[in-house]
């Protein structure tokens, strides 16, 4: 068998002959009336090699393919030959019945979706499930070419670009073998050998076939006679839906947009030239709509078109425009790619709705706006050419319902893709007849479920009834429309709350056939509303409990449109209802009101923050206060009003007045405190040293004279010296003391780690007894010393600090053994001295560091009470604090922090 295209062109007609002939075992009649003009036989022959013969498509599937699809061919010259030929190929006589007399198949949407394979193996065709819903695909592919785009896809997915190039061909070729027999209905099957073979023994088989071959033309005709009545019965269904479509498109201010690919040409409607901010009669162009699209989207929404295109998917794109007077709006547009019989993208239409309310609603309150679509599917139906004159009558019907048709899958798209509710119901009884999707998301029913409901079902008891007046007067035609806020029951019982526009939609005559509804959810806006009435009563409440005065002014007018009860009580100016909405000039003295305005200017102009201080002459009297103006922004950025804020602090520098003549006179007082304690414990010490010399002289005396030996005399005179020698340690203390409060302090790096060293090796003799240190002693102490910071501070008087808290702790673990003493400090830089010692009452801690007072007897512990006091005097001298922690018979912590600078 020759390949196809091998033979050459310029033959004569018994070389095709002959060609034919060795291909076929014979000469078909098909070909005679091709013989006298071989050009012609060779373009046939040549049609019937690459499109039928060489064609990879499984020849049992071809036949069946072409003998269902010559029941649609006036002569029967294709149905019996390609009948019989199914003969050979294993079917019998009922198989071949049942196929070429069942009735056109009706292809589902879920169908085509049920099968996902690509490059599917043509040569296995026979042994899968797929058989039959594939040649069911190409019967609707070859009948109805034009409403078929979704078996196109579907096959196209399934067989792969080759084997559906294939497919294609052999349709058109069936298509061309018609129209040849059709010329020259004098072809007689009896002549062809496949029916001399076969058709007597299936006809014996099967006698029904013969009644069929008689009659299958009549058939045909009448159901070609009843698809034309169903044709102009779907187009005047269709024209009324397109109407109800393009009323709800009006409605609903949606742009469409249709976009020829080959030209670059686009076509817009009103709604779309007003979407981009244009006049609707002005000029429609690629380039118009890409100058109104934010420079930042193009690229994104080029994008997305590419793909969509490319894809054969949607195209859904949400972006900026820009209106010629500058403003900013936000666009939802949906497209979708069309493509011509050979898969290939020829047009591209769309839909574009105004979402700028969603977005700022988005931004500002968080609004939900769902949107989901439904599919409302509608089926075509176009009879086959009968003949010249029925044919050219057809055709110029067919171009008119494809137009028709992209029309509608247009306004089938704006009703499903629509962001807010639509739904149609009967004015009879208010039963719904058409909902989409958004109308089913927002009640959460099924489409099902709402179409055998009616409006009262899912209306609120009390907004049902105040809506029926409106609804009255609605259907009496006294108003074309009613929009009404209403409140609606969601199948799970949840109350929303809806914007609902209502209308009637009438025939020609005037007839009421529909109520139209648009129901825009805004349930969540209501909850923002309610929260923000909250919050805005909360911030009311809130402003008038503060004490500073607080008002809003507006550039304009200067008028007051918001204060607080501490401004209106502040200034005298009765209560806030008689305040707001009057002009500074209204409310304060000319001058006050002038030099307010001088400064409420300063701060429109500006564009800046106001902060002064400034005195102001109240009812009362003078006020000082520390005021803030701050300028308030709408949105776009222009200033609208300011912000003012004034805190009276007219008591705060009294105060302040106060406290600093009150801080200069104790520094007097402890000036001359500090040189009476220096006078005085100077001056003692001569009578001391009188006292304590004369008592020695005494002793010496009374020793010579063997006066010693009275114990009262000897206890009186130890009396005497052991009361001057406790003199003598106050009067040191006093002066350690006054010397602390008057010397000069250094401010320089000191390392605390050498300085406790230091006091370690310096303690006073005495102070340690010598078995007290000794490591074996009963009596040992033992120091533990942790690592101490480098501190900026006054090195003489900080060692003064830690000897005088490590004698005091050595003293008062006295008895312990061992006495524990730990010096060391916290991660904050708290310095801390701890002992195991006897502890304290916690109650009694505000005394310890009181001059002369103590916690313990002389005869338990000796000591001054002063030594605390110099070590709370030097630590506040250095910025800081101390503080101590005790319990009783579990020793005592002592605890001090430095300031930042002394």
């Amino acid at each position: 068998m020759p390949a196809s295209g091998s033979a050459s062109f310029g033959r004569t007609r018994e070389q095709i002959r002959a060609e034919i002939e060795a291909t076929f075992g014979f000469f078909p009649p098909f070909f005679a009336p091709a013989e006298t003009t071989p050009a012609i036989l060779e373009n046939l022959w040549q049609q019937t090699l690459s499109a039928y013969i060489n064609n990879p498509l499984p020849a049992l599937f071809k036949e069946k393919l072409f003998a269902y699809l010559s029941r649609y061919c006036s002569i029967p010259y294709c149905i019996v030959c390609h009948s019989c030929a199914l003969r050979p190929l294993g079917m019998s006589a009922r198989d071949i019945l049942e196929l070429i007399s069942k009735p056109p198949p009706t292809i589902e949407a879920s169908e085509l979706h049920a099968f996902t394979e690509q490059g599917l193996d043509i040569d296995c065709l026979e042994e899968t499930a797929l058989e039959p819903m594939l040649l069911d695909w190409a019967i609707a592919l070859f009948l109805t070419p034009q409403q078929a785009s979704a078996q196109r896809q579907a096959l196209r997915r399934l067989l792969g670009p080759q084997n559906y190039t294939h497919l294609s061909a052999f349709l058109g070729y069936i298509c061309t073998c018609h129209q040849w027999v059709e010329n020259y209905p004098e072809l007689s099957y009896e002549a062809d050998q496949r029916a001399q073979l076969y058709l007597h023994q299936l006809l014996r088989e099967e006698p029904s076939l013969a009644h069929f071959f008689a009659t299958y033309r009549e058939q045909v005709q009448q159901e070609q006679q009843r698809r034309e009545t169903e044709l102009v019965s779907e187009i005047e269904k269709r024209k009324q839906v397109e109407a109800l479509l393009k009323l709800t498109l009006d409605f609903t201010h949606i742009g469409t947009w249709d976009w020829d690919l080959a030209t670059n040409k686009v076509t817009w409607n009103a709604n779309h030239f007003r979407l981009l901010g244009l006049e609707p009669d002005g000029e429609a162009d690629y380039q118009t709509w890409r100058d109104r699209i934010h420079p930042e989207d193009i690229q994104q929404i080029e994008q997305a078109v590419a793909h969509a295109l490319e894809t054969q998917t949607n195209y859904e794109m949400e972006y900026r425009v820009i209106y010629p007077d500058g403003s900013l709006h936000w666009v939802l547009a949906k497209g979708r790619g069309l493509d011509d019989e050979s898969g290939r993208a020829v047009r591209m239409i769309g839909v574009m709705i105004d979402i700028s309310d969603r977005k700022r609603a988005e931004q500002d309150l968080k609004q939900l706006n769902e949107e989901l679509e439904q599919r409302v599917e509608a089926r075509i139906h176009e009879l086959h050419q009968i003949n010249e004159r029925l044919q050219a009558e057809i055709q110029e019907r067919q171009r008119a319902e494809f137009a028709l048709r992209q029309s509608e899958e247009l306004l089938r798209q704006i009703f499903e893709s629509a962001p807010i509710g639509i739904a149609l119901a009967d004015p009879r009884d208010y039963h719904f007849t058409m909902v989409n999707p958004a109308f089913c998301s927002m009640l959460g029913y099924s489409a099902q479920e709402l179409l055998h409901g009616s409006c009262p079902v899912i209306s609120y008891p009390e907004d049902l009834e105040a809506e029926k007046p409106y609804a009255e007067r609605l259907l009496a035609g006294d108003i074309s429309e009613y929009q009404i806020v209403k409140r609606y029951i969601r199948k799970d019982q949840q109350i929303i709350w809806g914007n609902l526009t209502a209308r009637v939609i009438r025939n020609h005559a005037g007839e009421i056939l529909y109520i139209l509804g648009i129901v825009d959810d805004i349930t969540e806006r209501k909850q923002w509303e309610e929260a923000l009435a909250q919050r805005t009563e909360e911030l009311e409440s809130l402003i008038n409990l503060m004490p500073d005065y607080i008002y809003v002014i507006e550039r304009e007018t200067m008028r007051i449109l918001l204060c607080n009860e501490a401004f209106v009580k502040g200034v005298g100016l009765g209560d806030r209802q008689q305040v707001q909405g009057k002009t500074i000039f209204e409310c304060f003295p000319e001058k006050d009101a002038l030099y307010f305005r001088q400064q409420n200017q300063q701060v429109f102009e500006s564009q800046q923050t106001l902060h002064i201080q400034e005195t102001v002459g109240l009812t009362d009297g003078p006020h000082h206060f520390e005021t803030y103006k701050i300028p308030l922004r709408r949105l776009n950025g222009e200033i609208y009003a300011l912000l003012g804020l004034s805190r009276d602090y007219t008591e705060l520098i009294e105060v302040q007045h106060a406290l600093t003549k009150r801080t200069a006179q104790l520094e007097a007082s402890n000036r001359e405190l500090d040189s009476f304690s220096y006078s005085v414990s100077h001056d003692l010490r001569a009578p001391l040293r009188h006292i304590s010399g004369f008592v020695n002289a005494l002793i010496s005396r009374l020793e010579q004279n063997h006066s010693l030996n009275d114990p009262k005399i000897a206890h009186y005179l130890q009396v005497i010296q052991d009361s001057s020698s406790k003199m003598g340690q106050l009067i040191d203390g006093l002066l350690t003391l006054s010397r602390v409060g008057r010397r000069q302090m250094a401010a320089l790096p000191v390392d605390l780690n050498a300085l406790v060293q230091s006091v370690l090796t310096q303690l006073p003799e005495g102070t340690v007894s010598t078995d007290m240190l000794a490591e074996d002693s009963s009596h040992s102490i033992e120091f533990v010393l942790g690592e101490l910071p480098t501190v900026v501070g006054d090195a003489t008087l900080l060692q003064q600090v830690f000897a005088n808290l490590i004698e005091n702790a050595i003293k008062f673990s006295r008895g312990r053994c061992p006495a524990r003493i730990e010096v060391g400090a916290l991660v904050d830089g708290t310095i801390f001295v701890r002992d195991n010692g006897v502890g304290f009452q916690m109650e009694y801690a505000d005394q310890l560091f009181v001059a002369f007072q103590r916690l313990h007897s002389q005869s338990e512990f000796e000591g001054t009470g002063i030594g605390l006091a110099i070590v709370q005097r030097i630590i506040h001298r250095h910025g800081g604090m101390v503080w101590a922690e005790s319990e009783p018979g579990n020793g005592a912590i002592f605890y001090f922090k430095l300031g930042a600078s002394p």
